[in-house]
Protein backbone atom coordinates (compact mmCIF):
# COMPACT_ATOMS: atom_id res chain seq x y z
CA UNK A 1 0.00 0.00 0.00
CA UNK A 2 1.64 3.77 -1.03
CA UNK A 3 0.36 5.66 2.27
CA UNK A 4 0.68 10.10 2.13
CA UNK A 5 1.40 11.73 4.85
CA UNK A 6 0.32 15.24 4.05
CA UNK A 7 2.23 17.49 6.71
CA UNK A 8 4.58 14.45 7.37
CA UNK A 9 7.44 16.52 8.28
CA UNK A 10 6.34 16.74 12.25
CA UNK A 11 6.27 14.52 15.07
CA UNK A 12 3.12 12.38 14.70
CA UNK A 13 4.15 12.10 10.47
CA UNK A 14 7.54 11.04 11.66
CA UNK A 15 6.05 8.40 14.22
CA UNK A 16 3.59 6.74 11.73
CA UNK A 17 6.30 6.79 8.86
CA UNK A 18 9.06 4.68 11.47
CA UNK A 19 6.20 2.41 12.05
CA UNK A 20 4.70 1.94 8.33
CA UNK A 21 7.91 1.73 5.95
CA UNK A 22 8.60 -1.64 7.16
CA UNK A 23 5.16 -2.98 4.94
CA UNK A 24 4.23 -0.16 2.71
CA UNK A 25 5.63 2.36 1.09
CA UNK A 26 5.50 6.08 2.66
CA UNK A 27 5.19 9.18 0.50
CA UNK A 28 5.99 12.18 3.10
CA UNK A 29 4.51 15.71 1.77
CA UNK A 30 5.08 18.78 2.77
CA UNK A 31 4.44 22.36 0.96
CA UNK A 32 8.50 22.61 0.85
CA UNK A 33 9.78 19.58 -1.22
CA UNK A 34 13.25 20.09 0.19
CA UNK A 35 12.23 19.70 3.72
CA UNK A 36 9.87 16.35 3.04
CA UNK A 37 13.06 14.93 1.14
CA UNK A 38 15.26 16.11 4.09
CA UNK A 39 13.03 14.86 6.99
CA UNK A 40 13.53 11.17 4.64
CA UNK A 41 16.87 11.20 5.49
CA UNK A 42 16.19 11.29 9.32
CA UNK A 43 12.75 8.72 9.31
CA UNK A 44 14.79 6.39 7.42
CA UNK A 45 17.66 5.79 10.21
CA UNK A 46 14.60 4.98 12.68
CA UNK A 47 12.83 3.10 10.22
CA UNK A 48 15.58 0.90 8.86
CA UNK A 49 14.69 1.30 5.35
CA UNK A 50 14.78 2.84 2.55
CA UNK A 51 10.62 2.33 1.47
CA UNK A 52 10.61 6.15 2.68
CA UNK A 53 10.07 9.33 -0.32
CA UNK A 54 10.20 12.78 0.28
CA UNK A 55 7.84 14.52 -2.27
CA UNK A 56 5.42 17.78 -2.11
CA UNK A 57 1.45 17.50 -0.90
CA UNK A 58 0.56 17.02 -4.45
CA UNK A 59 2.43 14.62 -5.58
CA UNK A 60 2.41 12.32 -2.18
CA UNK A 61 -1.43 12.34 -2.69
CA UNK A 62 -1.62 11.64 -6.68
CA UNK A 63 0.11 8.37 -5.93
CA UNK A 64 -1.38 7.27 -2.84
CA UNK A 65 -4.02 4.75 -1.91
CA UNK A 66 -4.69 6.20 1.34
CA UNK A 67 -3.83 9.90 3.00
CA UNK A 68 -3.35 10.96 5.95
CA UNK A 69 -3.37 14.31 7.10
CA UNK A 70 -0.78 15.49 9.41
CA UNK A 71 -1.16 19.14 9.44
CA UNK A 72 -2.27 21.46 12.30
CA UNK A 73 -5.96 22.04 12.52
CA UNK A 74 -5.60 25.44 11.36
CA UNK A 75 -3.99 24.06 7.94
CA UNK A 76 -6.55 21.36 6.94
CA UNK A 77 -8.93 23.60 5.40
CA UNK A 78 -5.92 25.18 2.44
CA UNK A 79 -4.13 21.68 2.75
CA UNK A 80 -6.89 19.93 1.88
CA UNK A 81 -8.11 22.21 -0.72
CA UNK A 82 -4.18 22.66 -2.62
CA UNK A 83 -4.73 18.74 -3.01
CA UNK A 84 -8.25 18.29 -3.55
CA UNK A 85 -8.19 18.01 -7.48
CA UNK A 86 -5.92 14.67 -6.54
CA UNK A 87 -7.92 13.33 -3.68
CA UNK A 88 -10.62 11.90 -5.77
CA UNK A 89 -11.97 8.35 -4.51
CA UNK A 90 -9.45 8.05 -2.07
CA UNK A 91 -9.14 6.34 1.64
CA UNK A 92 -8.38 9.62 3.76
CA UNK A 93 -7.67 9.32 7.41
CA UNK A 94 -8.09 12.35 9.71
CA UNK A 95 -5.44 12.22 13.46
CA UNK A 96 -6.49 16.58 13.66
CA UNK A 97 -7.60 17.73 16.72
CA UNK A 98 -8.66 21.41 16.98
CA UNK A 99 -7.28 22.70 20.51
CA UNK A 100 -5.28 25.44 21.98
CA UNK A 101 -2.54 24.38 24.12
CA UNK A 102 -0.36 26.61 26.67
CA UNK A 103 1.67 25.97 29.50
CA UNK A 104 -0.25 24.70 31.81
CA UNK A 105 -3.64 23.12 30.00
CA UNK A 106 -4.97 22.22 26.50
CA UNK A 107 -8.84 23.14 25.43
CA UNK A 108 -10.39 21.13 23.02
CA UNK A 109 -11.69 23.96 20.35
CA UNK A 110 -13.98 22.33 17.84
CA UNK A 111 -15.12 24.26 14.43
CA UNK A 112 -18.96 24.65 13.83
CA UNK A 113 -19.28 21.54 12.43
CA UNK A 114 -18.46 19.29 15.50
CA UNK A 115 -15.34 18.06 15.03
CA UNK A 116 -12.41 18.16 12.68
CA UNK A 117 -13.09 15.13 11.28
CA UNK A 118 -16.84 16.74 10.04
CA UNK A 119 -15.37 19.84 8.78
CA UNK A 120 -12.76 17.83 6.63
CA UNK A 121 -15.88 15.85 5.35
CA UNK A 122 -17.16 18.80 3.85
CA UNK A 123 -14.21 20.02 1.94
CA UNK A 124 -13.35 16.73 0.53
CA UNK A 125 -14.95 15.32 -3.09
CA UNK A 126 -17.62 13.12 -2.16
CA UNK A 127 -16.04 10.09 -3.77
CA UNK A 128 -13.23 10.36 -0.85
CA UNK A 129 -13.67 8.50 2.13
CA UNK A 130 -12.91 9.57 5.40
CA UNK A 131 -12.14 8.00 8.70
CA UNK A 132 -10.38 9.77 11.93
CA UNK A 133 -8.16 7.71 13.95
CA UNK A 134 -4.98 7.60 15.57
CA UNK A 135 -5.75 10.71 18.26
CA UNK A 136 -5.10 8.81 21.36
CA UNK A 137 -1.43 7.97 20.61
CA UNK A 138 1.26 10.31 21.99
CA UNK A 139 3.09 11.55 18.90
CA UNK A 140 6.71 11.27 19.87
CA UNK A 141 5.59 7.84 21.53
CA UNK A 142 5.22 6.95 18.17
CA UNK A 143 8.76 6.23 17.10
CA UNK A 144 9.37 3.49 19.60
CA UNK A 145 7.58 0.47 17.31
CA UNK A 146 7.20 -1.56 20.56
CA UNK A 147 5.39 0.82 22.43
CA UNK A 148 1.88 -0.09 22.15
CA UNK A 149 -1.35 1.65 22.38
CA UNK A 150 -4.73 1.81 21.58
CA UNK A 151 -6.86 3.85 18.91
CA UNK A 152 -10.81 4.50 18.25
CA UNK A 153 -11.58 4.84 14.61
CA UNK A 154 -14.90 6.38 13.37
CA UNK A 155 -15.67 7.06 9.80
CA UNK A 156 -17.02 5.73 6.93
CA UNK A 157 -16.73 1.82 6.18
CA UNK A 158 -14.13 1.95 3.19
CA UNK A 159 -12.06 4.14 5.38
CA UNK A 160 -12.28 2.75 8.47
CA UNK A 161 -11.15 -0.81 7.02
CA UNK A 162 -8.30 0.65 5.61
CA UNK A 163 -7.45 2.39 9.05
CA UNK A 164 -7.92 -0.57 10.99
CA UNK A 165 -5.45 -1.99 9.02
CA UNK A 166 -2.85 0.66 8.89
CA UNK A 167 -3.26 0.58 12.89
CA UNK A 168 -2.24 -3.21 13.20
CA UNK A 169 0.45 -2.88 11.07
CA UNK A 170 1.56 -0.17 13.36
CA UNK A 171 1.71 -2.03 16.39
CA UNK A 172 -1.19 -0.58 17.62
CA UNK A 173 -5.20 -2.22 18.82
CA UNK A 174 -7.75 -0.43 16.80
CA UNK A 175 -11.04 -0.40 18.16
CA UNK A 176 -14.59 0.52 16.21
CA UNK A 177 -15.64 3.82 17.69
CA UNK A 178 -18.70 4.21 14.96
CA UNK A 179 -19.34 6.71 12.66
CA UNK A 180 -18.11 10.13 11.66
CA UNK A 181 -20.28 11.93 13.74
CA UNK A 182 -18.62 10.40 16.90
CA UNK A 183 -15.41 12.04 16.01
CA UNK A 184 -16.07 14.76 18.59
CA UNK A 185 -15.96 12.26 21.31
CA UNK A 186 -12.63 10.53 20.34
CA UNK A 187 -11.14 14.59 19.12
CA UNK A 188 -11.78 15.87 22.45
CA UNK A 189 -9.52 12.67 24.24
CA UNK A 190 -6.51 14.41 23.22
CA UNK A 191 -6.71 17.84 24.87
CA UNK A 192 -7.79 15.36 28.23
CA UNK A 193 -4.81 13.57 27.33
CA UNK A 194 -2.26 16.49 27.27
CA UNK A 195 -3.66 17.73 30.33
CA UNK A 196 -3.05 14.79 32.60
CA UNK A 197 0.19 14.87 31.12
CA UNK A 198 0.46 18.24 32.39
CA UNK A 199 -1.04 17.76 35.85
CA UNK A 200 0.61 14.43 36.28
CA UNK A 201 4.29 15.42 35.26
CA UNK A 202 4.30 12.42 32.81
CA UNK A 203 5.32 12.28 28.97
CA UNK A 204 3.61 10.69 26.49
CA UNK A 205 -0.05 9.74 28.17
CA UNK A 206 -1.99 7.53 26.01
CA UNK A 207 -5.21 5.22 26.50
CA UNK A 208 -5.64 1.49 26.91
CA UNK A 209 -8.52 -0.24 26.72
CA UNK A 210 -10.05 -3.36 29.64
CA UNK A 211 -12.65 -4.88 29.13
CA UNK A 212 -13.99 -8.32 30.06
CA UNK A 213 -14.80 -11.42 27.47
CA UNK A 214 -18.03 -12.83 30.12
CA UNK A 215 -20.71 -13.21 27.79
CA UNK A 216 -18.98 -12.30 24.34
Amino acid sequence: MKIALVGGTGNIGKGLAVRWASKHDVLIGSRLEEKAKTCVLEYSKHAGTTRLVGCSNESAVEQADVVVLCVPFEYVTTTIESVRHVIEGKCVISPVVPMRVSSNRAEYTPPEEGSAALLVRTILPESASLASAFHTVPAKGLVNPEGGYDVVVCGEEEAKKVAFELAIDANLRPFDGGPLENSPLVESLTPLLINLGIYNNLKNVSIKFLYDDIGR
